[in-house]
C-alpha cells in the first residue's frame, strides 16, 4: 500500500503515525521559519543532526518532503559543511576545558564531541576531541577505559536536608518489596 504514497500523504491519511525520532529531541517550531525552510534546515544542521535526522524532522514534524540531494544542495548554497567550517584548535581546547571544569568531567570523548558541537557551536572532529581529552584529562581517560569511575562529590547543608531513596522490586511478586533511604549528610542508612 505504501509504495505509491509519499511520506506527506501518509501523514495526512494516518495522523497517528508517531515520529521515529526520540521524544527527548525537540522539534523547532515551524512558525518561526514559515517563510524560509532553508533557515530551518540550517538550524537543524547547526544543532549537529545528521542528514537522515534532518530529513526525518522535516518530514515528520514540519511536513516538508525533501530528497538527500536537495538537502545537500541547500546546505551547499548556505556554505554549511562540517569539514570546511572546522573551528580552530584553540577554540576546541577551550571548549573541552570548560566542560571538564563543569559537569562534563566524567564523560567520554563521544559525548564531549556532541557537547562541543551543540553547547559551544564548535565544529571539531571526534578524533581531535579524543586527543584533546586524552591530553587534558589523562587520569579520567585511564579510569574510564578501566571502567573505574570517579565518584561525584557533593555537599549537603546538614542532617535531614537531602534523602536518597531507592527500591528493589524484583522480589515484589513473592511478597518481598525492598526499599531503603540514606541521609545525604551522615550517610546513615534507614531501611
Amino acid at each position: 500500500m505504501g509504495s505509491f504514497l509519499t511520506g506527506f500523504a501518509l501523514l495526512l491519511l494516518f495522523p497517528s503515525i508517531h515520529c521515529v525520532l526520540p521524544d527527548y529531541i525537540p522539534a523547532i517550531g515551524y512558525n518561526d521559519y514559515a517563510c524560509d525552510p532553508d533557515a530551518l534546515i540550517a538550524t537543524y544542521f547547526c544543532l549537529g543532526f545528521t542528514y537522515k535526522e534532518i530529513l526525518a524532522f522535516l518530514l515528520l514534524s514540519h511536513g516538508i518532503q525533501l530528497s538527500l540531494s536537495s538537502l545537500k544542495r541547500v546546505l551547499k548554497s548556505r556554505g554549511l559543511s562540517r569539514r570546511r567550517n572546522a573551528s580552530r584548535l584553540t577554540e576546541g581546547i577551550s571548549g573541552v576545558e570548560k566542560e571538564l571544569n563543569g559537569s562534563g568531567n566524567s564523560i567520554g570523548y563521544r559525548q564531549m564531541h556532541r557537547r562541543a558541537l551543540v553547547d559551544h557551536s564548535l565544529v571539531v572532529a571526534r578524533e581531535t576531541v579524543r586527543i584533546i581529552l586524552k591530553s587534558l584529562d589523562p587520569e579520567g581517560v585511564f579510569l574510564r577505559s578501566r571502567h573505574r569511575f570517579r565518584r561525584r562529590s557533593y555537599s549537603v547543608k546538614g542532617p535531614n536536608f537531602m534523602w536518597h531513596m531507592d527500591g528493589y522490586d524484583k522480589l515484589k511478586p513473592f511478597g518481598f518489596p525492598i526499599h531503603g533511604a540514606i541521609d545525604g549528610y551522615s550517610r546513615r542508612y534507614f531501611g
